[in-house]
């Protein structure tokens, strides 16, 4: 949201013999007008305001979702000490997420400072605005000692007291966004800790897996890797069973081409992120058939480095981008706590069409 602007200063109000003919009671009329159209711009301001951060706290309430996930890492990692063919691939995954997450945190934080930022202005502006209120009052006064009507008179102080009563629900309305603040810096530091934890349990994993390697041999990673056709018709399997809802990644648009999504049923919620070359031609025309289907939202996501579907919170798969794909799959619950986040994470950082 670009800074607001303070309202002009407005020269004070002046009792003495005009040139024109207008009445006390026009002037001050006039003057009402112009306070209207003040807080009117005041209440679009705060209405951009609330929309900036209602977008921010659908993005901390995703966040969230990840913090659940951390908590059954070390039950995970014990599991994975049982499946050493399985278990290299995931540390790998799992690091790369710390890392997409740390980034993502910061991020977070960037975009509280600015809302931080957002509020100390809209503070300062209605403090303004409520000296602009003082001094109309003051212009009330000046009225009365001039004879004016006591009708005009009445009619603006009722009009000021209106105006009155809606900044201070302005004010009240700052006070609860700041509160939703500081809760979402509480939220951060539980993550940071978490992750720190994650960190730590990784570590140690590596370290558990070192030891296996040693005693028993180098681990054989080619039973753990697919080629493109293989991962599409993966995908394809894992589409046959979607009920509610499904999330693919997938380095180019081209690579939907092979994966029957027009068979998809219109019941199915599809969220799809990709690399979109705009210079492409076949891209483009796979862009518009994709968006013709109501069922369908694509997205642009710049890296190419990864496969991945998650379909119904049920069944996963990964493969990491390579000149042969290292992959995992599971329906393991915690498997899925764990890796889903990575899937989500494509999402959240792709950018809107």
């Amino acid at each position: 949201m670009p800074p607001l602007e303070p309202p002009p200063k407005r020269p004070p109000f002046v009792s003495a013999t005009r040139d024109d003919n207008k009445s006390v009671g026009e002037i001050a009329a006039e003057e009402v007008q112009q306070l209207k159209a003040e807080l009117a711009k005041k209440d679009q301001e705060l209405t951009e305001m609330l929309d900036t951060f209602t977008e921010l706290k659908k993005y901390v309430d995703q966040l969230e979702s990840q913090k659940g996930n951390l908590t059954n890492q070390l039950e995970t990692s014990k599991l994975q000490v049982d499946l050493k063919n399985n278990q290299l691939g995931a540390i790998q995954i799992k690091d790369s997420q710390i890392a997409m997450l740390n980034e993502s945190l910061k991020l977070k934080d960037t975009q509280i400072q600015a809302l931080n930022d957002s509020l100390t202005m809209k503070d300062q502006q209605m403090k303004t605005l409520q000296e602009a209120v003082r001094l109309k009052d003051d212009q009330i006064n000046q009225i009365k000692l001039t004879s004016a009507s006591s009708q005009e008179v009445g009619a603006i102080q009722v009009q000021l007291k209106d105006r009155q009563k809606i900044l201070e629900e302005k004010n009240a309305q700052i006070e609860d966004l700041k509160k939703e603040i500081i809760n979402i810096k509480k939220e951060n530091n539980l993550l940071n800790q978490d992750l720190e934890a994650a960190d730590k349990l990784s570590e140690e994993l590596q370290k558990k897996l070192s030891d296996l390697s040693g005693s028993s041999g180098t681990l054989d990673l080619e039973k753990v890797r697919y080629t493109r056709d293989q991962i599409a018709a993966k995908f394809i399997d894992i589409l046959n069973h979607t009920i509610h809802n499904v999330t693919i990644v997938t380095p180019s648009i081209e690579d939907l081409e092979n994966l029957k999504l027009f068979e998809v049923k219109n019941s199915v919620s599809v969220k799809v992120a990709c690399n979109i070359d705009g210079a492409n031609q076949k891209h483009a025309e796979l862009l518009a058939e994709f968006e013709s289907l109501d069922n369908i939202s694509i997205r642009q996501y710049d890296a190419k480095d990864r496969w991945g579907i998650s379909r119904d919170n049920e069944e996963l798969f990964l493969a990491a981008v390579g000149d042969s794909n290292l992959v995992f799959y599971s329906r393991d619950a915690l498997h899925l706590k764990l890796l889903n986040p990575i899937i989500m994470e494509s999402w959240l950082r792709s950018r809107k069409l």
